[in-house]
């Protein structure tokens, strides 16, 4: 069996947020198997890490607990990113040396808007979290850009020791950008080399629910999708591939 450096694995696309620029709103809301995700834990080379997450709020997993306990006993590092609302804190402290959160700004009223509900519990569990003795400097907050204004953000931060902030505009590939058509950028310039960085880390891959390997998160209609090396294939045929249209991680270049 090969085994990587590093997986994501998609566990669940159940969620209690209903984000308008989520994809996994639209898919059926289920978890992972067990027996699937310990097979796909067992494929990590020890040392290497295990990222839980997707299109789904990972701490809705039945079965997380036991789960990070398999994925320590192989010899390799947990993370998940979470929205925030459900948080275990006694399972952060005891089990992540490195958790991410989801947080795409401080104001209650426009993150209900956008599907994101209890920003106040939200935030009351990442202070507890901190509270609680969590390392700041553990934290990466991600947040979605896309339009909103976010300059408080950092500031709040900062004033938590929180330093690590990752800020992710609107994926613009078809099977996301059908949930915000109004929000859709014009098509890239097309240039004769592709390729992706994704596919060139052959030390990692990405699980969906299914647990359909893939070389990413971003290819949400698994049906697109052929197989990597059809992936490899096409890109040295300056073709992109249907699962990859769209995608703002396609890096073009003059010959």
């Amino acid at each position: 069996m090969k085994s990587y450096r590093q997986l994501q694995i998609e566990i669940t696309t159940c969620c209690n947020f209903n984000c308008f620029y989520c994809a996994g709103r639209d898919m059926e809301q289920r978890h992972m198997d067990y027996g699937l995700l310990l097979s796909l834990i067992r494929k990590t080379e020890k040392g290497g890490g295990v990222h839980l997450q997707g299109e789904g709020e990972p701490m809705l997993y039945p079965r997380l607990g036991s789960a990070v306990d398999e994925i320590i006993a192989q010899g390799c590092r947990p993370f998940l990113i979470t929205n925030g609302s459900c948080l275990d804190i006694d399972l952060v402290l005891n089990k992540f040396p490195e958790l991410g959160i989801s947080l795409d700004t401080l104001d209650p009223e426009l993150a209900s808007e956008n599907g994101r509900y209890d920003l106040p519990r939200v935030l009351s569990n990442l202070e507890g979290l901190l509270q609680a003795g969590y390392p700041p400097s553990n934290i990466v907050i991600f947040t979605t850009a896309f339009g909103q204004p976010t300059a408080d953000l950092t500031p709040y931060l900062a004033s938590r020791g929180i330093h690590k902030h990752v800020v992710q505009p609107l994926q613009q590939k078809e099977d996301y950008r059908y949930r915000y058509p109004e929000k859709a950028m014009p098509p890239q310039e097309q240039y004769p080399v592709l390729s992706c960085h994704f596919i060139s880390r052959e030390g990692r891959r990405f699980y969906n629910v299914d647990g359909v390997e893939m070389p990413c998160c971003y290819i949400k209609n698994a049906a697109r999708f052929v197989s990597i090396d059809h992936i490899k294939r096409s890109f040295a045929e300056s073709i992109v591939p249907e699962s990859c249209r769209g995608c703002r991680y396609l890096s073009r270049k003059r010959r």
